[in-house]
């Protein structure tokens, strides 16, 4: 509210040219209330301020809502230039679930009555169906679909998606998405596993830490920080420094050499980051890069068939809809979306 106050009283301009995006309606119209009270409180301080005295009277015009409600209003407003009926409607998420439901068990219908043996839906049915059903493949496509209209580019993004897929080799692969993320995955990972080693090291240099433990966890904390730098540089580099991922046996510690409740927690970290730091190689880094690379190429064809499975989704629920001059929450962002794209940019709100 105060950084609201400030902008309509310091700077000069006026509270229906602001938009204040609240999460609730019910925080919107305390939103209101509050900044009424902090109008009337500069103006019982200046009563003359002809400026103040206009921002309440602007108040009720100004732009204070849910994300969706100013959405809905832009689109309403302007729902000519969108083709869209002047009468629609805005289901509600439960409405529009089932509408959606319908629409994707026509689209599935479609592709089984089309299937052919060994062919990509084929396998995508075999991949993600069920001895009970296909609910598996059903989630799948409504999930996706879900996160794809949750981007301003629905299809752009789901045919970058697919095209993922293809043309992947080993000598461009640092630069793929996949190594992307599999670099953040190792990063995080031994992250982790950095901090149990170095509550192993305290451990070992603490209080009743066995003098036969001091040097190894240390050595650990080294060679992980190199992995570490490893993984940010590229997938490469992680896959040549693979020796920095291997532990060497701890020390056994004399019976009389420290407590022994501090060295079995010593052990235990240790293990711990071991365990998590060869499971991330077994998982990535054992196959050789070629083979998982053409087990990619592989599924391709599956890929691309999902993707269009969400797309024809998409199509037909929209055409569903437009019958039925309805919209749903995700129409109302996309919508505001392009008419504020159209629109020149000293209109932007």
């Amino acid at each position: 509210v105060e950084r609201i106050v400030r902008r309509i009283t310091e700077e000069g301009g006026d509270i229906d040219r602001l938009l204040v995006v609240t999460f609730t309606e019910a925080a919107a119209a305390q939103m209101r209330e509050r900044i009424v009270q902090a109008i009337e409180a500069r103006l019982a301080e200046k009563p003359g301020d002809s400026h103040l005295s206009r921002q309440l009277l602007l108040l009720p015009r100004a732009h204070i809502a849910t994300l969706h409600s100013f959405c809905l209003n832009v689109v309403r407003q302007h729902f000519y230039s969108l083709g869209l009926d002047p009468n629609v409607r805005v289901m509600d998420e439960h409405e529009a679930h089932l509408l959606r439901l319908d629409v994707l068990a026509e689209v599935l219908e479609e592709a089984y009555d089309a299937m052919e043996p060994g062919g990509p839906f084929a396998r995508l049915v075999d991949a993600y169906g069920g001895r009970a059903g296909d609910e598996t493949l059903q989630k799948l496509v409504l999930a996706l679909h879900d996160y794809a209209r949750s981007l301003p580019d629905p299809n752009g993004w789901l045919r970058e998606a697919a095209a993922a897929y293809t043309s992947l080799d080993a000598a461009t692969f640092d630069a793929t998405p996949w190594a992307q993320e599999l670099l953040l995955h190792a990063q995080v990972t031994i992250d982790r596993a950095l901090h149990m080693l170095r509550r192993a090291r305290a451990l070992a240099h603490g209080p009743g830490g066995a003098s036969a433990h001091a040097d190894t966890p240390s050595r650990d904390v080294e060679r992980l920080e190199q992995l570490k730098d490893a993984a940010a540089r590229s997938w490469s580099t992680l896959v040549a420094a693979a020796e920095l991922a291997q532990f060497p046996r701890l020390k056994t510690a004399k019976k009389d050499d420290g407590d022994p409740d501090v060295k079995e927690a010593t052990r235990e970290w240790r293990n711990k980051a071991r365990t998590l730091i060869h499971d991330l190689y077994e998982q990535l880094l054992s196959r050789p890069l070629d083979e998982q690379l053409a087990a990619l190429t592989q599924s391709a064809p599956v890929a691309q068939e999902l993707v269009e499975l969400v797309m024809r989704l998409d199509e037909r629920y929209t055409t569903a809809k437009g019958a039925k001059a309805l919209i749903d929450f995700g129409d109302i962002e996309h919508l505001c979306l392009r008419l504020l794209g159209d629109a020149p940019v000293a209109q932007h709100v």
